[in-house]
C-alpha cells in the first residue's frame, strides 16, 4: 500500500508537517530579526553621532576598496581571455599591416611644407 505522506513534506516520516506553519513560523522569526536590527540602527544613529559617522566612514571606505578591488578583478580577466583570443586568432599582424598601410596613406598624400 502506498505512503500516505507527500514527496515534498519534511520532517520525520511519522510526522505531518504543515508546511504553511512552517512557513508562517519562519516569517513571523525573520520579521523579529528585522525588526531588531531596525532598533539596533535606530539605537546606534541616536546613542553617538561621532559613533554613528565613524561607522558610516569605515563602511564608505570598505564600499570603495571592494568596488576598487572587485572591478580590477574584472578588467584583469577581461584582459587576459582578450590576449588568449586574439593570439590564437593571430590578428595583430594584420593589424599592423593596416596601420603601416594607413601611414604611408597618409604620408603620400599629406601636403609637404
Amino acid at each position: 500500500m502506498p505512503s500516505k505522506s507527500s514527496p515534498g513534506k519534511r520532517g520525520s516520516p511519522g510526522k505531518d508537517a504543515d508546511p504553511l506553519a512552517s512557513l508562517a513560523e519562519s516569517s513571523r522569526r525573520l520579521a523579529e530579526i528585522v525588526d531588531r536590527m531596525e532598533k539596533e540602527h535606530c539605537l546606534l544613529a541616536t546613542s553617538s553621532m561621532r559613533k554613528y559617522l565613524w561607522y558610516k566612514l569605515l563602511g564608505g571606505i570598505a564600499n570603495g576598496v571592494g568596488s576598487a578591488i572587485g572591478a580590477t578583478i574584472v578588467v584583469g580577466v577581461v584582459l587576459v581571455l582578450l590576449q588568449h583570443f586574439l593570439s590564437q586568432m593571430q590578428i595583430l599582424p594584420v593589424i599592423g599591416k593596416w596601420a603601416a598601410e594607413l601611414w604611408q596613406f597618409i604620408q603620400t598624400y599629406s601636403i609637404q611644407k
